[in-house]
């Protein structure tokens, strides 16, 4: 028989596994492959049946990577309140998985008739890559968003985030075609390379001043994007050289084609060649006047690409806006894009 815990085969006669230390119960222990279902050591390895609407039995705690690896005929899955880890990939039919309130980790693969799912608070892990999942709320028991999480899912519209999430990882949202928004709380102070790259609809952002890298690729293509406020806080915007050409370079906000006004930060200490490669309509930078004294050879500098840190098109026209007091009174502004001075109601017209 084996282990349920750690999957070690043992004597038939053991109380303990000798490997994990793991109490034994022999009826929960053996290999079991009636009634459809393979298991081994507590782990579903194969689904055998046919059914279109599957209840999973209780001796079952895991629930491995190729156990309904393409079941196409699967419409429903119900997972027993022991299951802590379920793995369920490439099954083109599934549209519904009841999980149980215990589960840890839980990863949807390549199901896309999975439109909505109910994340139990006490989760850890998760993924629905290229599923057809439409809305989630991430519940507070969340501290990071994988990598690939919800990779090319291009139905995804809405997506809640608690306060306790502190890390988005490399290419969590890549290709989310639909998403428009996203509440970024100013507990995160770690973004993956890619993050959110071609996420094309979304319109706005909202960087933790926590965050002190933003990495290659991190808001690439996002076309919807028009203004970009960038926090103190923040000293690198980082980008890649590609090895065959232009297409495959990254850049932090490279060809987020209408963004047209970005706020930079005095802490900026290193921005990449391709940080705002390809940005067509940008035409406003708000900046300080420090920082404008520490990057003015470069940030004049338009017609050659490779010394650009504003865009590699040439004769774009850049206009300069200092963000610091107002010229009028000496007010400090209190939002860096503010049309009027709060004290004096002058313009920001500098």
């Amino acid at each position: 028989m084996y282990c349920k815990k750690c999957g070690s085969e043992i004597d038939n006669d053991s109380l303990f596994c000798s490997k994990c230390g793991q109490k034994i119960n022999s009826e929960n222990n053996s290999i079991n492959s009636n009634n459809d279902f393979f298991v081994r050591g507590g782990v579903l390895e194969k689904y055998l049946g046919n059914d279109i609407d599957v209840i999973i039995p209780d001796d079952v705690f895991e629930i491995s990577n190729e156990a309904f690896k393409e079941c196409r005929q699967l419409t429903s899955i119900k997972l027993s309140s022991n299951v802590e880890v379920a793995h369920i990939i490439d099954c083109d039919k599934l549209n519904k998985i009841e999980v149980n309130a215990g589960i840890k980790k839980l990863f949807v693969h390549n199901c896309p008739m999975i439109s909505d799912i109910e994340l139990p608070f006490g989760i850890k892990e998760f993924g629905f890559a290229r599923s057809g999942i439409r809305s989630i709320t991430i519940p507070a028991s969340v501290k990071n968003i994988k990598a690939r999480a919800f990779e090319e899912c291009k139905s995804l519209q809405t997506v809640v985030l608690p306060d306790s999430v502190e890390a988005i990882e490399w290419r969590a949202f890549y290709r989310c075609a639909e998403l428009k928004s996203i509440n970024l709380s100013d507990n995160i102070h770690t973004l993956g390379k890619e993050a959110f790259r071609q996420c094309e609809k979304l319109e706005n952002i909202h960087i933790s001043s926590k965050i002190s890298v933003l990495p290659a690729g991190v808001f690439q293509e996002c076309h919807s994007l028009t203004e970009v406020v960038i926090p103190f806080g923040v000293t690198r915007l980082e980008g890649a050289d590609g090895d065959s050409g232009w297409y495959s370079s990254t850049g932090a906000f490279m060809e987020c084609k209408n963004l047209k006004k970005v706020a930079l930060p005095d802490s900026i200490t290193f921005m990449h060649g391709h940080s705002f490669m390809g940005c067509k309509s940008l035409n406003e930078l708000v900046m300080s006047n420090t920082l404008y004294d520490r990057y003015a050879h470069r940030l004049t500098t338009l017609g050659d690409k490779h010394n650009s840190y504003i865009t590699g098109f040439k004769n774009t026209p850049i206009s300069w806006k200092f963000a610091e007091c107002c010229q009028h009174c000496g007010n400090k502004f209190e939002g860096i894009f503010n049309k009027k001075c709060s004290r004096c109601g002058k313009p920001k017209d500098y």
